[in-house]
């Protein structure tokens, strides 16, 4: 992914191992595949990243300036025999954020980016999905926004918040030979609560 500035961006990898071929056969066959998360080095990013790893896709971890993080998510993956290297880039313009609405504008401008985008390649066979998180949970999260976090918990049709994990499995149904047919779609996933009248 090239740097907004024109600089080439820097590409970080993990150490050469050999690549295992046990990848987790609960999920579908990735193996041939390149997956690139981006903002690959937080909390959901990782986990969408790991299981992209475990379903035997090789993983582009992307993060704008944590480049810590984003190691120790590609150390992760190589470790369980993996293959994952990482990829800096900023995607955002921070002088055109004023408050939430550019959060929900920026969620909607995906959505509509992935259908514009399922039409034009779809002829070339490539599909191209978007998934919408709800609430999902994160070392500190119930501590910094307590309330929020209850009344997702009281509203939630499934009782919980949702986990990375969630979100990462997900993604790899819909890069799977088992969505062959879905493109243009935006899958929610976030335990029921667009089903909920308010929370």
């Amino acid at each position: 992914m090239p740097d907004p500035s024109g600089d080439p961006a820097p590409v970080r990898s993990a150490p050469d191992r050999p690549h295992r071929p046990d990848r987790d056969p609960a999920l579908p066959d990735l193996s041939g595949t390149v997956a690139l998360v981006t903002g690959g080095g937080g909390g959901i990013g990782g986990g969408v990243a790991a299981r992209f790893a475990a379903a035997g896709a090789a993983v582009v971890v992307h993060h704008r300036g944590a480049p810590d993080a984003a190691d120790d998510v590609v150390r992760r993956i190589v470790e369980q025999g993996g293959r994952a290297v990482t990829a800096q880039a900023d995607v955002t313009d921070p002088d055109a954020a004023r408050g939430h609405a550019h959060y929900a504008a920026s969620k909607a401008a995906v959505i509509m980016l992935a259908r514009a985008a399922a039409l034009e390649y779809g002829r070339r066979g490539i599909r191209v999905n978007s998934v919408s998180p709800g609430l999902i949970d994160r070392p500190g999260l119930a501590g910094a926004w307590s309330d929020g976090v209850a009344r997702w918990q009281a509203g939630a049709p499934l009782g919980r918040l949702g986990s990375p994990i969630d979100v990462g499995d997900a993604c790899v149904f819909l890069a799977s030979p088992m969505a062959r047919w879905i493109t243009g779609h935006d899958l929610v996933v976030d335990g029921g609560m667009a089903a909920v009248p308010g929370w």
